[in-house]
This record gives C-alpha cells, structure tokens and sequence, in this order.
C-alpha cells in the first residue's frame, strides 16, 4: 500500500489543504492519505495556536476509507520536531510519501535536522507558480535527497484566514461551513479583537480599510519569510495607529513634528505607552514603515512593502512591483526604496535622513 503522509499546523484547516490533499491522490495515486496534525510545533509556538483536540475535529470532516489522522504527536505536550516524528512514522507505517506546500520548503532550512528528513524520506512538494523554491529543492536533491515539485496553484494560506476572523472581515469561500462552524463554537481567532476594536476607533474608515489590506498583504508575504504571525500581524496592524494624530504628544525625532514620517515614530510610542506592546521588533517595524533605515529586518521590510504594495494602492507600476514582491519580498524591497526615494527626489521634497541611508544601502550599494 502506497502511503502519503501530510503533515501541517491545520490552523485551521483550509480548502488550500483539502485541495493539495485531492491533488495529490489525483497525480501520484496513493492509496492512504495520512494527515498529520502538529502539536506544539517549535517555528509556531506562542499566542494563535488552538488546542490539538480540535485541530482533530477540524480534521474529522476529510476521513474516508482512503483518508486518516494520525494522532502520534498529540500524546504529550513536549515539542515536536518532524526529524524525530519521521523516525516514529516509520516504525508504524514502514516506507511513505511526506508531502508539504511550497511555503514550508521555503522555509525547511529552518527545520531541526533537513537534510537528514530529505534523506530519510521521499518529498513531494505542491508549490505555487510564484514560490522560488528551486534552489531549496536542489541543494537537498543534490545530497541524497529525493523531492518532487508539482505546480499547485491555489493561493490560501492560514495566516491570512486567522486574520480575516481577528479582523471581522470573514473567511467565506476559504474554510468549510463545518471548519466555519468550529471555530465560531470555541470564539477562535478573537485574541487580538479589543487591539483590532482600539485601532479602529483611532482611525478614519479609508485609513483601517488601508491597514486591513496592509496586514493581509504583510502575512502574505510573510509566506516567503515565516515570521511569527503574532509578530507580522501586530506591527502592521498598528503601523498607521497614529496616522490621524494631529500633534506629537509624545517625544519623536528632531524635524518629524508636523511631516509626513511622524506617525510612523508618534505610533511606535502610542503602541508602547497605550497599547501594551513591548517587543522591540514590533515597535521598530511600526518605527521604520515610513522612513526605513541602514538595517532592515525581515519584519522591518515585510510591513514597508506591504504598506507600499496594499492592494488599495493605485501608482505607475505598482503591478509589477507585487509580482516581484510575492515571488523574493527582498527584491520587491529593494524595489520599493528606490521608488520611494525617487519619487521625493522628483516632487522636491525633503528626504529624512533614515531614507537617505536605506536607499545608499540597499540600492546604491
């Protein structure tokens, strides 16, 4: 019996995973799907993660005679790396297919232990035209490896279903009624909800429909960089928190007050001092949207392009600039600073400082 087993967070399940599920029976034929649930998975622990009992409920729609959920991580709530599952799937199923998106072969350096899963079992892969994944592929592949790529060209993720429900903005079309109806029972994906709620009301409406579109868009490109989805959804969430402020009230840098950039600084303290936000790569991204700086971090980078590239956002080649952003965000990046820089260049207006030096890093250099 030919087995594939596919393993994800599930959350939630989504119609992207029942598709890749149909997929693959349909190309590769194999008798058993086996669906994997993680628990306590080390690149996604932290706030957002739902209880591994109704990632199964989720879970139990999909099961036939040729579909099964395999509970082996469920049985304690140690962290689980999939280099050690492999080794238990082996012993209960003998020899089997993994079977992943492209988004995590993206991301599959990061793992505990690749190479030794690319070894140890075969890959197949199902990755959307726009995921540069080649390389990844290869290096494993070209070490004893045995990965298969197919085109699978459906765009859902599960980040950006959790933040349509924190924003209230529904998930229709993207999970099942059955998923729809789980998540309603247990109120999931309502953690950020006094945060959304707060930003709201400090904004016009045009302004929160431009921050709803920026957070979709950051997540998005945050299939490229596997940031903590806490960490991509809070910092654009609150990027433009204090776009509608009209005075400084708190201290920002020399020659801000009163300009374009000084929301972008004003916000960082108002989600510091008003909305309980400590963590510094979240205040720097907010910090740096506007401006950008020498030394850009992912997160830096993801929330300024997403703020450039939003699909509300209506400029001279802002087409091509998405298509280059969802396929290398940091060459969409880097896109992004020149545009920027040459646009104030052309309409004469002063250039802070900050930008000065991220335009002479990142395209000058």
């Amino acid at each position: 019996m030919s087995i594939a087993v596919f393993g994800g967070s599930f959350n939630p399940l989504h119609i992207g995973h029942i598709k890749l599920i149909e997929k693959v029976k349909e190309v590769f034929g194999f008798d058993n799907i086996v669906l994997l649930p993680s628990n306590n998975p080390p690149h996604k622990i932290g706030k957002g993660d739902i209880p591994f009992e109704i990632k199964i409920e989720m879970l139990n729609e999909l099961l036939d005679e040729n579909t099964s959920v395999c509970k082996i991580e469920g049985k304690d709530d140690k962290i689980h790396y999939t280099a050690d599952t492999v080794v238990e799937l082996k012993k209960i199923y003998g020899e089997f297919t993994f079977v992943m998106g492209g988004d995590s072969m993206l991301n599959f350096h990061s793992w505990k232990n690749p190479d030794f899963i690319a070894r140890s079992v075969p890959i197949i892969v199902g990755a959307r035209g726009n995921f540069n994944i080649e390389k990844e592929v290869d290096k494993y592949n070209n070490s004893g490896g045995k990965i298969t790529v197919f085109d699978f060209d459906c765009d859902v993720s599960s980040q950006r279903i959790r933040a349509l429900y924190e924003l209230k903005m529904g998930a229709d079309g993207l999970v099942t009624p059955k998923t729809d109806q789980i998540i309603k029972k247990y109120n999931l994906y309502h953690y950020y909800e006094n945060l959304v709620e707060e930003v709201k009301k400090r904004l016009n409406p045009d302004r929160f429909r431009h921050t709803c579109s920026v957070v979709l868009t950051a997540l998005k490109l945050n299939e490229q960089a596997g940031l903590p989805f806490e960490k991509v959804f809070l910092s654009s969430l609150l990027h433009d928190v204090a776009k509608n402020e009209k005075m400084a009230k708190y201290p920002v840098p020399e020659g801000t007050e009163n300009t374009e950039v000084m929301h972008a600084f004003l916000g960082a303290e108002i989600a510091q001092r008003e909305l309980d936000i400590g963590d510094k790569e979240i205040l720097d991204a907010i910090r740096f949207h506007t401006t950008a700086r020498e030394n850009m971090t992912a997160l830096d980078k993801i929330v300024y392009l997403a703020d450039m590239i939003e699909e509300n956002r209506k400029f001279e080649g802002v087409e091509n600039l998405r298509k280059i952003s969802f396929s290398d965000y940091d060459k969409g990046f880097k896109k992004a600073i020149e545009r920027s820089y040459e646009y104030l260049l052309g309409k004469g207006k002063d250039i802070y400082y900050l930008t000065k030096s991220a335009y002479d890093r990142y395209v000058n250099n």
